[in-house]
């Protein structure tokens, strides 16, 4: 009976034992918390703006966060540049397309360097959070430097030739592409540079307008161009330029290539054209040149003539200056 007792307990002691031995320290972890900042951002100040973003990286919620301060600071400029673009039958009708495609990607490139980071937080597992603030005097001085440039190009610039004309172009669209920031350099009290760039747009667009006015265009199509001539005239008439059929010339030339290729039933018609502008000294200004295909499954000359319904597609809805090579 004893000897009973002493094994019963030896077996017991056994498997205290051996529970004691396997069982591990329990560790408690606090779960990640959304911090309050990144459900109520601070509200911009005077002084100071700020921006909040989060992503599966530390960079990326950093990028969030500067997309979310451009936001605060452009989300009434764009509507206002959409209220006050028009649709008019002068040269400032492609620019104002192009700005209004285009202010988008300028306002999601609004020049923030120099913001200070707050706070940058790991909220769950594999994302964090970040809060960061940037000073109006570096947001004035950033502005400045991405719009000045482009006043001073434009400051004494003169028109003589096609080419300077192209570049008169591209000047006003890059001004004007600078709206947005020139509209937020207004209300942060920087008005005396809204005066210097409105002058800009209004010396630049005269100067356009007037090279164009003293610059009429002949429209001289070959005869295989002979379909579209009609589409080139318009695409001139849209770029800005008057048409006269006794002084200047813009030549258009097409020429259908005969060497069809042609493979299990699908036949491939190539066509070049080419626009040649040509100064008062009888030489070429400029000249670009375009290549068109066009296939059917029919015929050759279900193919050919589908060249000419490219061609006049590619005029119409390309801007005047695509269309030119500028």
């Amino acid at each position: 009976m004893k000897r009973r007792f002493v094994i019963a307990l030896l077996a017991l002691t056994t498997i205290i034992s051996s529970g004691c031995v396997s069982r591990e320290p329990i560790i408690l972890v606090a779960e990640p918390k959304t911090p309050d900042w990144l459900m109520t951002p601070p509200i911009n100040s005077d002084d100071l703006f700020y921006g909040v973003g989060e992503g599966n990286s530390a960079q990326a919620s950093e990028k969030a966060a500067l997309a979310h301060l451009s936001e605060r600071l452009l989300v009434q400029i764009t509507s206002q540049q959409e209220q006050r673009l028009t649709s008019i039958s002068d040269s400032r009708e492609y620019t104002e397309i192009q700005v209004l495609s285009s202010i988008q990607s300028k306002t999601e490139r609004l020049p923030l360097g120099g913001y200070e980071i707050l706070k940058q937080d790991v909220i769950a597992p594999q994302r964090t959070a970040t809060l960061l603030t940037l000073k109006k005097s570096a947001l004035i001085e950033n502005l400045r430097s991405e719009v000045s440039p482009s006043l001073t190009a434009t400051s004494e610039q003169s028109i003589n030739t096609l080419a300077d004309w192209a570049a008169a172009r591209q000047q006003l669209t890059h001004l004007k592409l600078q709206q947005p920031l020139v509209t937020l350099l207004n209300q942060l009290g920087e008005s005396e540079i809204v005066s210097t760039y409105s002058q800009r747009i209004t010396t630049t667009e005269l100067k356009i307008k007037d090279y164009q006015a003293e610059h009429p265009i002949t429209v001289m199509a070959d005869s295989s161009c002979k379909h579209f001539k009609r589409s080139l005239e318009r695409l001139v008439l849209q770029a800005g330029f008057q048409i006269n059929q006794s002084s200047g010339a813009l030549i258009a030339k097409c020429q259908v290539l005969e060497d069809l290729s042609s493979a299990y039933g699908i036949h491939i018609a190539k066509a070049d054209l080419s626009l040649s502008f040509i100064g008062k000294q009888s030489k070429v200004e400029h000249a670009t040149a375009l290549l068109i295909k066009s296939a059917s499954s029919a015929s050759e000359s279900t193919a050919k003539a589908g060249l000419i319904n490219a061609l006049n597609r590619r005029i119409q809805n390309e801007d005047a200056i695509e269309l030119l090579g500028f």
